[in-house]
Parts: C-alpha cells; sequence; structure tokens
C-alpha cells in the first residue's frame, strides 16, 4: 500500500506543478486526477516516500506481473 497523502498536499491534474510528486491516488479520471504533490527528488517525477516504492523489489510494484521470455536471434 503506497505511502498516505500528506494532508493538504494532494493536488488535481490541473493544479500539479513541474516539481510535484506525480504519484496518483485515484482512479485515474482525467483532469480529476488526484496526484501526491509532495515536492519531488531531483530528476525524478516522485517524491522520495514514492520513488523508494518504485524501486522496493519486496512492494507489488516491483513484483512483474507476468514472466518475460527472452528469445534470441539464430
Amino acid at each position: 500500500m503506497p505511502p498516505e497523502p500528506v494532508p493538504g498536499s494532494v493536488v488535481s491534474f490541473r493544479d500539479l506543478g513541474p516539481d510535484q510528486c506525480r504519484w496518483i491516488f485515484n482512479e485515474p479520471a482525467g483532469l480529476e486526477t488526484l496526484f501526491c504533490g509532495q515536492a519531488t527528488e531531483e530528476d525524478c517525477s516522485y517524491c522520495a516516500a514514492h520513488f523508494a516504492r518504485t524501486i522496493n523489489p519486496d512492494s507489488e510494484l516491483g513484483k512483474p506481473r507476468h514472466s518475460v521470455r527472452y528469445v534470441g536471434y539464430a
């Protein structure tokens, strides 16, 4: 489960600034989609807490949804 939003930081798509976390908190709903809104890490689209979720192999986000089979060229 992702971290809970910080009160007052959740923003809609139309209010999302370039340095605000783009972690989605509700079902995508066009301009009404809600994002975290906390300050992002340098050169990243997410705040520190949400960036950690994207790289943690134990999180649900880090688990592959299906297996991938690589086939070489003959």
